[in-house]
């Protein structure tokens, strides 16, 4: 099985990241054929170029379904190659794709709801892997003042400042990591894990009426509770599912807190964070946290169902497919 990508941007793009470069590498590291057809210099939805298509068995487009894509994927039917569209954000305009792809992947339920009816027989839902190695996480909890961080991306800052009179008002420290230029860090992703791990809380509110941010997964959220962190975040769907799901593990007593805290509305938030103040409740939130999450979105757990996907295409794909020069 020849798997081909296509993706919307270079590394430090997050979802060409991990859902294309670090998917590609798990993939090699563990006997199967994937390679890079298009990786460029910055975000696109567009491909300009023309693939070299000779071998693919299945190609993937990450995001990216404009420009030269319609042109590149009628070649793929007409030659047998599967298509495969991954896409985790709300894009308008992406129709054509999802009518040519044999299968289309995403990672939140409410975005397969958000799609047309005619698309839902071939949608499957995969969840974005974390990126941290597995032994790294939060041991000390210890603090002389509470440090609450947001990160994300620049679309996400100007949110991010409305915590800010509230973590003044509480006496917490707080600091934001993102790409925007205002920002009190630069996100790298080198250092992000350890700038989360020297965090004692981590904040992620959201405009939760943008049906972009309804479409979110919950990847942020995991990303830093696989570190050990306490975690308090708006009321987007895929936080509401997972905090369903693990409240019941609190409930069986198979995990010692709920996971996370959901915030409604300020005095929510003003309301979680004071519940956070105190050493031992962040531990055992943010163990918590980490306990939920460290094997269920661990990459090797992501990449075995992705293998099981793309191996179902691959049994499935026309005999007669032809090669390609």
């Amino acid at each position: 099985m020849n798997i081909g990508w296509i993706l919307c941007g270079p590394r430090d793009i997050p979802s060409a990241r991990i859902e294309g470069y670090n998917l590609h590498k798990w993939l090699n590291c563990h006997d199967h054929n994937s390679k890079l057809l298009y990786t460029p210099s910055a975000f696109t939805h567009g491909l300009d170029e023309f693939p070299l298509l000779k071998g693919i068995d299945i190609i993937i487009f990450q995001k990216v379904f404009q420009g030269n894509t319609p042109y590149v994927v009628n070649i793929c039917k007409e030659s047998g190659i599967k298509v495969v569209y991954y896409i985790t954000d709300w894009i308008s305009g992406f129709d054509f794709i999802c009518q040519s792809a044999d299968l289309i992947i995403i990672s939140s339920d409410f975005m397969k709801s958000s799609m047309k009816k005619e698309y839902q027989n071939k949608i499957v839902i995969l969840k974005d892997a974390y990126e941290t190695p597995k032994d790294l996480y939060k041991h000390d909890y210890s603090t002389d003042k509470v440090k609450v961080t947001w990160y994300g991306r620049e679309y996400g800052y100007e949110v991010s400042q409305n915590l800010r009179p509230l973590m003044e008002d509480l006496g917490y420290g707080y600091k934001t990591i993102s790409n925007h230029l205002k920002s009190d860090k630069q996100w790298g992703e080198e250092t992000i894990a350890q700038d989360l791990i020297n965090s004692d809380i981590v904040v992620l509110p959201y405009n939760i009426d943008l049906i972009s941010n309804k479409c979110k997964d919950e990847n942020k959220l995991v990303q830093a509770m696989v570190l050990g962190l306490p975690c308090i975040v708006s009321a987007l769907p895929s936080y509401v599912e997972l905090h369903e799901k693990y409240v019941s593990y609190y409930s069986e007593g198979i995990i010692n807190s709920e996971p996370f805290f959901i915030a409604n509305n300020l005095e929510g938030w003003k309301n979680s964070l004071v519940s956070l103040g105190p050493k031992e409740t962040r531990k055992m939130v943010g163990e918590s946290a980490r306990e939920c999450v460290k094997d269920a979105y661990n990459i090797d757990t992501i990449g075995t169902q992705l293998v099981s996907l793309l191996g179902g295409l691959y049994d499935n794909r026309k005999e007669s497919k032809s090669e390609i020069d």
